[in-house]
């Protein structure tokens, strides 16, 4: 090796020890940054976590901590900046799609939150997470016929998907396809659970065939899975609160029922749903005044969903209408 050469090599191998060095103290800083963090340090953290990217700007990973650093301050642009320079870094950073879909989310922006996830899910076809992402946005933002296409695809790749075909029998019950509901929801009982997880979408199953024949009508069947959905998780606080209903709009087991609705709410205190159970099922046994006192709190609360606010004003109508009950 001649001496220009030698210069060369030796110049070379600076450069990379100078590099090495310099990641190696920007992640000393990375973790002093989370450090400061996980004390509730967070405007330390952030200054720490920007001059660990001003030590490697090149780095993908850094650039998402800042980025994440960010959001949790609920700076949108300013993680949505970082985020996009990250991808544009290491374009199969998969995660960071994610990342900027949640940045979409918190601006309003559902449309533009499902094309990262879509892009996402284009650019590596194989990863079974994104495709889950992806169908909760479509759920969330009430693109069924998308949500569908996209679930009936993900079984067909991944037949034991637990997951997706928990979802799809939920897809089919909103759309009132409830044979196919069934169908969904008999293939996740016949798979084995595979963690904690999975066995818990398998006790929710129970629950959901519950829903399923409450809505056929068929009203022995329902009482069995939401029985055995409480077998197998007697906090499940929707089943308690669907077997409570189930027998007010019976007229059977008025007492269990109000023992099951009051589990419920004990779960869940202020769910108005849940309110309006306890208080048919008191109008049931006659103690109108206690029904119309229940109802009113329920119709305070102020739920979101339209369909169910109409349902409590209803309710108090007919409350008061009604024949007087015990005290």
């Amino acid at each position: 090796m001649n001496h220009k050469h030698t210069l060369l090599f030796c110049l070379f191998a600076a450069v990379l020890l100078l590099a090495g060095c310099a990641e190696y103290r920007a992640y000393r800083h990375l973790d002093r940054a989370v450090a400061h963090e996980a004390h509730g340090d967070s405007e330390t953290a952030l200054a720490i976590f920007r001059a660990t990217v001003d030590m490697c700007p090149e780095d993908a990973v850094l650039r998402r901590w800042l980025g994440r650093a960010y959001l949790r301050s609920h700076q949108y642009a300013a993680a949505q900046a970082e985020f996009e320079t990250a991808l544009a870094l290491a374009p199969q950073y998969l995660i960071i799609y994610r990342d900027l879909a949640i940045v979409s989310e918190a601006l309003k922006m559902p449309e533009v939150a499902i094309g990262w996830l879509e892009k996402a899910a284009a650019q590596v076809p194989a990863h079974e997470e994104t495709h889950r992402d992806l169908i909760g946005l479509y759920l969330a933002h009430d693109q069924l016929p998308e949500a569908q296409s996209l679930l009936e695809t993900v079984i067909e790749r991944w037949p034991r998907a637990m997951w997706a075909h928990f979802q799809l029998g939920g897809l089919y019950l909103v759309l009132k396809w409830h044979e196919r509901a069934e169908e969904a929801y008999a293939q996740v009982l016949a798979i084995e659970p595979q963690n904690e997880r999975e066995s818990e979408l398998h006790a929710r199953t129970h629950g959901e065939l519950g829903n399923v024949y409450y809505a056929r009508e068929d009203y022995e069947r329902a009482e069995e899975y939401f029985k055995k959905a409480l077998a197998l998780n007697p906090l499940d606080d929707s089943s308690l609160n669907n077997l409570a209903w189930l027998y007010a709009i019976q007229g059977v087991h008025l007492r269990e029922g109000i023992r099951l609705s009051r589990r419920s709410l004990r779960l869940r205190p202020h769910a108005p749903s849940y309110m309006d159970t306890l208080a048919e099922l008191y109008y049931r046994m006659g103690n109108t005044q206690r029904a119309i006192l229940i109802i009113r709190q329920a119709i305070a609360l102020d739920p979101d969903d339209p369909d169910l606010r109409a349902h409590l004003h209803r309710q108090l109508a007919k409350f008061i209408s009604g024949t007087p009950g015990k005290a």
